[in-house]
């Protein structure tokens, strides 16, 4: 049972830091100030900000 719990919560903190180190990841990528923007017209479009981002990422690499 405890080993159960256990895989649970060492999966949630691998999780965590994953989504910490993206996020860190796009932070650095954009000043503060564009973050927020990008953050703001994700939420009007409808998107989450990851998939904007990556939608983003993907155009300006073509």
């Amino acid at each position: 049972m405890k080993t159960k719990e256990k895989q649970k919560q060492n999966a949630a903190r691998a999780a965590s830091k994953r989504w910490r180190s993206k996020r860190h990841a796009v932070r650095v990528w954009l000043s503060e100030s564009e973050f927020f923007a990008l953050a703001q017209h994700a939420d009007a479009s409808g998107e989450t900000l990851a998939g904007f981002v990556k939608q983003r990422a993907l155009e300006a690499k073509s």
